[in-house]
């Protein structure tokens, strides 16, 4: 696990075939020795704002059984699989799986992504499992997703372990804790910036956290030379506007 902090950016499974020797304490310190790097950068990555140009997707529909083979999909689910797998989304008329192209030449296959999901929406289903079949990630062009997955029960179902993955477009909401996280702004920070995002004064701030206008206005000129912005307007923009997958205004209507 990559981790800054107690904070973990990212996960690596490493695998050996049965002809190549274990691994060793050397190996075991080389990838503790590139940790903190590797988290700092998908770190640094998280903050960057991909430029995107197109017309947002609506949620994409797949239904997997329980060997992570794919049932049905609606024209969405493939917009949106080609934007995050490009080999694995070509419409197929048998099931086809939902892995990337080099996974499947392997002998024995990995889980991608999608077939995790899949396997805690069935373990939720059995109880083996609390935390919702839930996965936030970036598609090539930088977009945030929204993944989410529960298995199929009851009557008209397909069941023996059939799931439903749910594919969009991640609201603004769902995407500031990590961009927040991702700037690694102190407790009382955070709290400032929720308050700004809220559209609180200075002064209303300081009522609320207990601290002078003075120290407020010191927290807020820390969270802007972390933001790289100098304007309350231009921090909520970056963190509610310009990480958003999708264009804010590209459904509005406007009225002169």
């Amino acid at each position: 696990m990559f981790k800054t902090g107690d904070t973990a950016w990212g996960m690596v499974g490493l695998y050996r075939e049965p002809s190549h020797p274990a691994f060793d304490d050397e190996d075991v310190e080389l990838v503790k020795a590139i940790g903190a790097p590797v988290a700092a950068a998908l770190r640094t990555h998280v903050r960057e704002i991909s430029p995107w140009l197109g017309q947002p997707s609506a949620p994409g529909l797949v239904i997997v059984d329980r060997n992570g083979r794919t049932l049905s999909a609606n024209a969405d689910a493939f917009v949106w699989l080609r934007e995050l797998w490009p080999e694995s989304a070509s419409p197929c008329d048998e099931p086809c799986a939902l892995e990337v192209f080099d996974v499947r030449s392997l002998d024995r296959g990995v889980p991608t992504p999608l077939y995790a999901l899949a396997s805690r929406a069935r373990a939720v289903a059995e109880g083996r499992e609390r935390v919702p079949a839930r996965l936030r990630l970036r598609d090539r062009r930088g977009r945030w997703l929204v993944l989410h997955a529960s298995a199929m029960s009851g009557p008209g179902s397909p069941g023996n372990g059939t799931v439903a993955i749910v594919i969009e477009a991640a609201k603004s909401a769902e995407i500031a804790p990590i961009i927040i996280e991702a700037y690694s702004l102190t407790p009382r920070e955070r709290d400032v910036l929720g308050a700004i995002a809220r559209g609180g004064s200075t002064a209303e701030i300081a009522a609320e956290l207990f601290l002078s206008p003075h120290t407020v206005r010191d927290y807020v000129k820390t969270v802007f030379e972390k933001f790289g912005v100098s304007s309350r307007a231009e921090l909520v923009a970056r963190l509610y506007g310009e990480h958003y997958s999708d264009r804010l205004h590209e459904t509005m209507i406007h009225v002169d």
